[in-house]
């Protein structure tokens, strides 16, 4: 598993600075007559607040731009406005975890640098599945513990040898985590694997192809959300009357530790 750590990636070299040059505090206040070193705790995080926080969920591509633009120039004056900058940033936007290559089998995941993860306090993390079922294989099964999984789910201690085991969220200390499964190509569960099954059975078959993994992320509270099942007709009848991505969602949900 090739995992790569971009969030917290600020990196960079100091350089004299000339007497033209304005630095971004002087941006951020423009000209008020007070320096900013005069300012309380609170006023200044109110003014860096205009520069760091956002409103949208921030992406690893995102995270690249924000990085870069905005925290990196800030992190370089001096070593307390690097820890204000660095905690406010990461403590007060909800960033987004996901593969940055979905066609590829062996994944890239983008995820917190630990150096900065013990800030982080709202998290989404995206997981893809491109459904290869049939009856006859289970591979690349959204119900098998393969693939993108790996992300999410760790092995049972006393469960078979598997390649779950993930522990890129060890440092994190999360009020909020967002799980979401994007399918691509899964027909309802009942037009086509389980054909004339009860809800019930498909629930608990659900169940059984995880059933020796669970979720170790820790976090206050936990969302779990289902994209992309394909159960509405061209009719606009349901056979399941979109109760597939409930199961999916529940299934999850029980994988919590408690």
């Amino acid at each position: 598993m090739s995992q790569q750590s971009h969030l917290g990636s600020v990196t960079g070299s100091k350089r004299k600075r000339s007497c033209s040059e304005t630095t971004p505090v002087e941006m951020l206040l423009g000209n008020a007559p007070f320096r900013w070193s005069e300012l309380p705790t609170e006023l200044k995080l109110n003014v860096l607040g205009h520069a760091l926080v956002f409103d949208k969920p921030i992406t690893p591509y995102v995270h690249l731009m924000h990085s870069m633009n905005r925290l990196l120039p800030l992190a370089l004056t001096n070593k307390e406005m690097c820890i204000m900058a660095m905690e406010l940033y990461y403590a007060k936007n909800h960033f987004v975890v996901q593969s940055v290559r979905y066609s590829d089998p062996m994944h890239n995941l983008s995820y917190p640098n630990p150096m900065v993860g013990h800030w982080i306090q709202d998290l989404t993390l995206k997981l893809g599945f491109m459904s290869e079922y049939d009856k006859y294989s289970w591979k690349h099964d959204v119900f098998s513990p393969s693939g993108q999984w790996k992300f999410l789910l760790k092995c049972n201690k006393f469960g078979p040898e598997s390649d779950l085991g993930a522990e890129w969220y060890n440092k994190l200390k999360l009020n909020n985590l967002k799980v979401i499964v994007e399918l691509s190509g899964e027909i309802c569960f009942m037009e086509q694997r389980w054909k004339n099954r009860t809800l019930d059975f498909c629930h608990r078959t659900a169940i059984w192809g995880l059933r020796h993994a669970h979720i170790a992320a820790k976090a206050k509270n936990y969302t779990f959300e289902v994209k992309g099942m394909q159960c509405m007709k061209e009719d606009g009848t349901s056979l399941c009357n979109g109760a597939c991505s409930k199961i999916i969602e529940d299934v999850l949900r029980a994988m919590v530790l408690t």
